[in-house]
């Protein structure tokens, strides 16, 4: 498995450090600042999969 992107803070949530990106680059495009790269690719391609609580419910149906 690839390395994590993210880490998982002690309150539940999780932060991305920037050591761990390769090219990540933020543009203006449409008025609005967008992330480019393969945080952002990483993240649409787990989006694409489902929601978080869609593959939670497979993830708990596989393992029964």
């Amino acid at each position: 498995m690839p390395e994590r992107l993210t880490r998982k803070n002690g309150s539940g949530t999780y932060r991305v450090p920037m050591v761990t990106q390769g090219e990540l680059d933020l543009k203006w495009q449409q008025g609005e600042l967008n992330v480019f790269g393969e945080l952002a690719n990483r993240l649409g391609q787990y989006e694409d999969l489902g929601t978080v609580k869609e593959l939670t419910e497979l993830k708990n149906r596989i393992k029964k």
